[in-house]
């Protein structure tokens, strides 16, 4: 299945552009990493989508060629030139099938975590030499040692000055290891909403031009970000169970924290924009945008959560109102 472009516009032009886009940024991916995945994957998913089914040969040679040279370049641990083309069909297929883009966006997602944690193995292998657990623990625990002591040594040496002149330093040893140790912990969510807008640029990427280029632009219009009601129930539920998982170690508690997070990003996104079109009914919209980000900043990860309940709410009204229209 592709689309059909507008009359205006050519079919070779707009293949050769898009096979030149995703081959320029498909180099990227291998040269600098995860910065270039949007925009590969997001023109990768246009070349699948506007080359036609029976002369598909792009689609096919671009991710066989990039590989190719990417092992030569990189090596065999190497994803750069396999997480634009696994990017690039989630898009596709979210959109061929129907899904909803909200459910899209929360599998490319976790999809790009998952990818990003195996280059994470990959990079310990390359560093030690080895594939083995004791090389990835190895390397990592390398990494924290180093970061922690130079965070240490940093943090210790601050000094402050009391009302009566007095000079003493700010942190000992102790404090300095734990505020680092709570600074470790913050990455995980901050990883997740990077990787949340990173995806969400690919998105929009390729919701821009397939209205530029399909002369039936009713498919892309009725493409809007939104969670079905068993996406936001099951949301509840994690949230709720991650209550009871924090503070304990193991793979179950980090994949229901991290799935949580997950969630947590995507529904978040749906309450900021319900929140927002409430405020910008009676003020203007960059007050609407200060306001939320205020509160955010002042209310820190508990805005989050708020915003991803309220997002909750608004799904659920959203699709028995729609429902209802169905009838």
């Amino acid at each position: 299945m592709h689309s059909v472009l507008k009359r205006n516009i050519s079919y070779k032009s707009t293949i050769i552009f898009m096979s030149a886009m995703t081959v320029i940024l498909g180099f990227g991916c291998m040269l600098l990493g995860y910065l270039f995945l949007p925009f590969a994957s997001a023109f990768y998913a246009l070349l699948i989508w506007y080359e036609r089914s029976e002369k598909r040969v792009l689609t096919y040679v671009i991710p066989v060629v990039l590989f190719v040279i990417n092992f030569f370049l990189n090596g065999l641990f190497s994803l750069e030139a396999v997480a634009y083309v696994a990017l690039g069909l989630v898009i596709y297929f979210s959109y061929k099938r129907g899904i909803s883009k909200g459910e899209a966006v929360f599998y490319a997602i976790l999809l790009s975590l998952i990818l990003l944690s195996v280059s994470m193995l990959f990079l310990a292998f390359n560093a030690k030499g080895s594939v083995s657990a004791d090389a990835i623990t190895g390397y990592y625990s390398e990494i924290f040692s180093l970061y922690k002591s130079q965070f240490s040594d940093i943090v210790t040496s601050i000094v402050t000055v009391t009302e009566d002149g007095i000079l003493h330093y700010a942190y000992n040893l102790h404090e300095a290891e734990l505020l680092f140790h709570e600074i470790v912990i913050l990455c995980i969510p901050t990883l997740i909403i990077t990787v949340f807008l990173l995806v969400g640029i690919a998105f929009k990427i390729f919701s821009f031009n397939v209205r530029k280029y399909s002369a039936d632009e009713k498919k892309i219009n009725s493409w809007n970000f939104g969670v079905s009601n068993a996406v936001a129930y099951f949301y509840v539920a994690i949230s709720v169970l991650s209550i009871f998982t924090s503070g304990f170690d193991g793979v179950f508690p980090m994949s229901v924290a991290t799935i949580d997070s997950v969630l947590c990003a995507v529904l978040a996104y749906i309450g900021f924009a319900f929140v927002y079109n409430l405020i910008s009914l009676r003020r203007s919209p960059i007050f609407a945008v200060m306001a939320i980000v205020i509160a955010s900043i002042i209310f820190s990860s508990a805005a989050f959560k708020v915003l991803s309940f309220i997002g909750v709410y608004y799904t659920i009204a959203a699709n028995r109102v729609i429902k209802s229209r169905g009838k």
